[in-house]
């Protein structure tokens, strides 16, 4: 193995700045790769060293796949016209990738303001550029069963939806498609409002779409499977978002409880969670105090409980913006936006108050590092009363952390 590859013995510090210099100089090295196969384009210079096409020459000679090869002489007559691709592939502004799927709509008045538009922009986020340069018309609704063949008045035609002009999306051409090479699940933007869809779906979720059509066929005549998804998701996702963070019926309930028996008047939250009226005379909610449970606690201003109320959840879910909000020492934020947790920015374990100040987003992957960081590796499997191993740091997470208090420390 090569000394360069032998990273045991290196800081943290140093990997991370010889990631930096690496990448950069995969940058210039791939601007570099476009560049001369740009030239020997021109050249036509693969025809002297006996292949019939420059892709050809790139995988045959210079052993690339053939996407490695397409991509790259794509980007490379993309940067014929317009020279200023390899500055920026160079300086890692933009991706061959994007390069290869803005090409098609670069022109002489609009590339330099195209590219601009998508520099340090996720594929993602390039594929909605292209969207909006190149709009695509609708999908017709279409379900197919995999490895089968469906021709016009097939099984799954009509019911289901027209599908495209012979009955075959472009996947399913071949005779029995293996479920392999069926593409898996993926959203795609068309135009600016619309994007193509593809799922896999159990025999579960077909009848359930089935009997959704028949129930619905008064309001959707025509029985589209897309208006029908829409309307379930809509419908799940307020569910969710009341079982999650809202307040209802039951809630109003605990409250006028409270409020009878402790002789106070609190603060009422709609159903959209809306703040409707609160007073008392002199009286505040932080300093209720008695036998019952304070509604304070319940409001999480001094709650000492790991449970975290849905009012509480809702606050700091819509103040870090449903995204882990985990920053580093430089100042990155997480982007994750999957498999959020609540964290306490000052550890449950310390007396850390489960309030909304106190809490924030984390996805697992930061919670745990975190978690790590406090507390030292902890032994889940080897030690059944999961204790703490050995020289765990001081409390030093991310640039939200707080000191835990004196009596603890």
């Amino acid at each position: 193995m090569r000394a360069a590859f032998l990273l045991k013995d290196c800081s943290d510090q140093e990997l991370l700045d010889g990631v930096f210099a690496a990448i950069t100089r995969d940058f210039e090295d791939v601007a570099l790769v476009v560049a001369h196969i740009a030239e020997m384009d021109t050249r036509k210079l693969f025809a002297g060293e006996g292949c019939s096409s420059l892709k050809n020459y790139c995988t045959e000679v210079l052993h690339l796949t053939e996407d490695q090869a397409y991509s790259r002489i794509a980007v490379a007559r993309v940067a014929q016209k317009f020279p200023v691709v390899l500055d920026m592939l160079a300086d890692g502004l933009v991706h061959l990738t994007a390069v290869d799927r803005l090409g098609p709509s670069l022109t002489q008045e609009n590339h330099l303001a195209i590219l601009e538009e998508a520099t340090f922009k996720s594929m993602a986020q390039v594929e909605e550029i292209v969207a909006r340069l190149r709009p695509k018309p609708p999908v017709p609704s279409s379900i197919r069963k995999l490895g089968s063949r469906l021709g016009r008045g097939g099984e799954g035609e009509g019911f289901f939806g027209s599908g495209s002009a012979d009955g075959l999306d472009e996947e399913a051409r071949e005779e029995h498609v293996p479920p392999s090479r069926v593409r898996r699940s993926a959203i795609s933007p068309l135009a600016p409002a619309s994007h193509d869809i593809h799922i896999t779906a159990d025999e579960e979720t077909v009848y359930a779409l089935r009997e959704l059509q028949e129930l619905l066929s008064h309001q959707v005549p025509n029985g589209d499977p897309a208006v029908i998804i829409k309307h379930s998701l809509l419908r799940t996702l307020k569910e969710v978002k009341k079982e999650r963070f809202g307040t209802g019926k039951r809630r109003k309930r605990a409250e006028e409880e409270i409020s009878a028996n402790e002789g106070i008047e609190v603060e009422r939250v709609d159903e959209e969670g809306v703040s409707q009226e609160a007073s008392k005379e002199g009286t505040t909610l932080a300093s209720q105090e008695g036998p019952k449970g304070t509604l304070a606690k319940t409001l999480g201003v001094e709650n000492q409980s790991r449970y975290i109320p849905k009012e509480i959840r809702k606050a700091v879910w819509e103040r870090d913006q449903g995204r882990c909000a985990f920053r580093s020492i430089q100042g990155r934020w997480c982007t994750e936006r999957r498999f959020l947790e609540f964290h306490h920015i000052i550890p449950f374990a310390w007396r850390g108050e489960t309030t909304v100040d106190n809490l924030e987003l984390r996805c697992r992957t930061h919670n745990a590092y975190e978690g790590d960081l406090i507390f030292g590796k902890v032994l889940r499997r080897s030690d059944p009363k999961y204790r703490l191993a050995a020289g765990g740091t001081g409390f030093k997470t991310s640039s939200t952390g707080k000191n835990p208090p004196a009596e603890v420390r």
